[in-house]
């Protein structure tokens, strides 16, 4: 039985702040707790809303995405609606939770669990950033930057050195984000898989690859100037590290997985038909 509710919304959308006071008093007639927070930055914080039974995020990809990498460790399923147009986290509209609302209370909840990254910005042999990430790690350099180059090593054997704007790594949740759009190829969310990407590399022998999930993928940063080198980490597209020449990300799967609760009943085949293809 849900017992405790957080409630996230996302204050840029006025629709989230009047669906989250609606939700608190539905749920209050149901007898069950809420706690509710405002999301105002990538980098809040939500230990309130996550000392519950369930978490809901009312906004959109970006605002689960806040949500999950805390969320995660802690075991609390998430619940992404969707304020706007509907994302391939946030899945469901709020018509559709609140018909939903009496068997969610009820515990009866449709979880799909999403393998995450592990991923660690290294300095020689001190740890400068480590996160987990739902989407994707990105190692890109700044307009200004000269060519990134970036040595991309599986389990500690050496796959290619790429020249261009940079590199994705990113899980199947992420196979649908950032990583499409520079070419990467879509993937069933369910799969333990990650997704190696190069952005705009300067060769026509771009090749994305696809590797098992608890493989251990490093990437060693460089670039062609390196007095001018301006070189970005992101996380999710939230959390920014700038990174030194001769840095190295180390991305590994991590022992977490996202709990993403479901309740619309469409597939992830269905949603990559009417928004991709």
């Amino acid at each position: 039985m849900i017992r405790r509710v957080g409630i996230v919304a996302a204050p840029y959308k006025p629709q989230a702040t009047e669906s989250a006071r609606d939700l608190a008093k539905r749920l209050a007639q149901a007898d069950v707790q809420t706690v509710s927070q405002t999301r105002t930055r990538h980098d809040d914080r939500f230990d309130a809303a996550l000392d519950t039974d369930l978490v809901i995020v009312l906004g959109g990809d970006g605002s689960l995405l806040a949500v999950a990498r805390e969320a995660a460790p802690r075991g609390i399923p998430v619940l992404g609606v969707a304020m706007g147009s509907l994302g391939f986290l946030a899945q469901t509209s709020y018509d559709i939770l609140r018909e939903r609302l009496d068997s969610l209370t009820r515990g009866e909840l449709d979880i799909e669990l999403r393998p995450l990254l592990r991923v660690r910005l290294m300095r020689g042999d001190e740890t400068v950033l480590e996160s987990l990430a739902v989407n994707d790690a990105v190692m890109q350099r700044s307009i200004e930057s000269p060519l990134a180059e970036t040595a991309v090593f599986v389990e500690h054997e050496h796959v290619a050195t790429y020249e261009g704007d940079g590199l994705i790594v990113a899980t199947a949740t992420g196979s649908t984000a950032y990583s499409l759009s520079v070419g990467g190829p879509i993937v069933d969310p369910r799969l333990p898989a990650t997704i190696i990407v190069p952005i705009s590399p300067h060769t026509l022998r771009r090749r994305p690859m696809v590797v098992p999930a608890d493989a251990t993928v490093r990437v060693a940063v460089g670039a062609r100037d390196v007095e001018r080198a301006d070189l970005r980490l992101s996380i999710d597209g939230q959390i920014r590290h700038r990174m030194a020449v001769g840095d190295e990300v180390v991305v590994t799967q991590s022992e977490h997985s996202l709990k993403l609760v479901r309740l619309d009943g469409e597939s992830f085949y269905h949603k990559a038909r009417t928004k991709l293809f």
